[in-house]
């Protein structure tokens, strides 16, 4: 996992010490509670968990991907454990049903029944379910990650390993309200590439000019997996990209003029903390659509680097929220135009 191929190209993992960091902190004594990651779509949450379990062979590591369909091999990954191949096979034997969501929720089992195959005891657990909110269902979030505290407790008691770490990851916003009410849930939240690691992996990409790097970084935020997306599905061509995010947004438009809520979206493309600093009903609403449609994001909050996300009007980053990505509240000022 020092390497990602995607769409042929092979791209080298990029930074995220202070992340790995911390993550290995949380590793060695554990946590006593579930450990909710979220961030915007394509800042690395994925590539991170993986190369963490990949590259960490002292830990019992065990990687879900819950939105995964039918392919075993892309659900369930493990550095060092292989057994677990043919347990979570065993589970899946005879069912038509998605693989990723029901592995996601079979995470007890599947380490009661590794135990049954090699010793847990004064072992270092870590378990990470990617993408676990979208997989199972807002309205499931709450009752998924009771069940992963519970998990803990359980391996503690059966198995006495030296640590347990579970970690799941989301990338909307919508369940944060849910999971944050409860003291078993530790919200943290990881953040884009800073410039200096954006450009070190758009020069992997090919880029025609460093100009082109500067305007997809003003695009972009120092999202990894849309600077991917523009260099290699678009070979560059951020106009083609961004026509494409106009009909994406075209929808969201329609509903903010339908809910009357013009003035307030001028108000937020120019300062993301409008819903802080100017609450009202129809703040309320424009901040549930947009956050619904994974277009803003709440970080006014702990993260893995273990640093505030900077404040930075030019990407449309304040202190309590900030876009996803800078293109989209330019792309909205352009498309709500009369």
């Amino acid at each position: 996992m020092s390497e990602l191929t995607i769409l042929g190209k092979k791209i080298r993992f990029v930074n995220r010490k202070q992340e790995i960091n911390t993550l290995e902190k949380l590793a060695e004594k554990g946590s006593t509670t579930v450990e909710y990651i979220y961030g915007p779509e394509g800042c690395g949450k994925t590539t991170l968990l993986k190369h963490f379990i990949a590259t960490h062979e002292k830990y019992t590591g065990i990687y879900i991907n819950a939105l995964e369909l039918k392919d075993i091999n892309q659900a369930i990954y493990t550095k060092t454990t292989p057994q677990i191949l043919e347990i979570a096979s065993e589970i899946l034997k005879n069912t038509a049903e998605p693989i990723g969501p029901l592995l996601a929720k079979a995470v007890s089992l599947l380490v009661t029944k590794l135990s049954e195959k090699t010793t847990l005891e004064n072992k270092h657990i870590v378990i990470a379910v990617d993408d676990a909110t979208k997989a199972l269902g807002t309205d499931k979030i709450e009752w998924y990650t009771k069940y992963l505290y519970e998990t803990i407790n359980k391996l503690y008691e059966k198995h006495s390993p030296k640590s347990v770490l579970i970690l799941a990851t989301t990338s909307e916003g919508e369940s944060l309200n849910l999971v944050w009410r409860h003291t078993y849930v530790t919200p943290t939240l990881i953040w884009n590439l800073d410039k200096k690691h954006y450009t070190e992996l758009a020069l992997q990409l090919n880029p025609p000019s460093q100009q082109k790097i500067e305007e997809t970084w003003k695009l972009t935020g120092g999202n990894p997996r849309t600077l991917i997306e523009i260099a290699l599905k678009y070979n560059w061509n951020t106009q083609q990209w961004l026509t494409k995010l106009q009909q994406q947004l075209t929808r969201v438009i329609k509903q903010i003029k339908e809910e009357n809520l013009e003035k307030e979206l001028t108000e937020t493309i120019e300062n993301p903390d409008t819903f802080i600093e100017k609450p009202s009903k129809k703040t309320h609403q424009l901040e549930k659509i947009l956050t619904q449609a994974n277009l803003i994001i709440y970080i006014n909050a702990p993260t893995l680097t273990q640093k505030p996300i900077p404040q930075n009007p030019e990407l449309n980053t304040g202190k309590y929220y900030a876009w996803q990505l800078p293109a989209y509240p330019k792309t909205l000022k352009q498309l709500i135009k009369p």
